[in-house]
Order: C-alpha cells, then structure tokens, then sequence
C-alpha cells in the first residue's frame, strides 16, 4: 500500500525535509515517503530515517521521544555511530 499526497502537500513536506537534512548534514535527495498519517515519515538514502511532525505538540513531543529511544539505545550502538536522533 502506498501513500498519495497532494503535489502542494508533497512539496510542502519535502521542503520541510530538505531543510531540517540541510541543518544536520544531510542531503534529502533520493528520500523516499514511507508512511504519513499524523507525521510523514522518509527513508533516506543513507540508512537513515526521517520523522515530520505537526502541530503545536510535534516539538515537545518529538524531544520526549528522542529522548525515550536513546535510553533504550546501548552505548556500544551510540559509540558505533549506529544511532543518531534528534529533533531539528
């Protein structure tokens, strides 16, 4: 099953995509839509995930969630540089 957008919503989201690669380093070329319900979520060409939240909730909550996930990371998966999260 595959998600459709909008050509507006698809342009709106991978602006906001290109942006928050562009500020860690990332390039979002190639990032392929794996899921938007509530937050889209890509995959980009790297083995590396992206998460767009919305709404007032999205920041505090993806600061929750970051920090959740790296608690449950071990330090041999954080110091092989396996695990990056953050919220941009």
């Amino acid at each position: 099953m595959s998600t459709t957008l909008s050509t507006d919503r698809a342009e709106q989201l991978r602006a906001v995509l290109t942006t928050a690669c562009t500020q860690v380093g990332l390039s979002a070329h190639g990032a392929t839509l794996i899921k938007y319900t509530v937050n889209a979520v890509y995959r980009l060409r790297i083995p590396v995930i992206a998460r767009i939240g919305a709404g007032h909730a999205a920041t505090p909550r993806g600061h929750r969630q970051v920090a959740a996930q790296c608690r449950c990371l071990t330090p041999q998966v954080v110091r092989r540089g396996r695990a990056a999260m953050s919220v941009v």
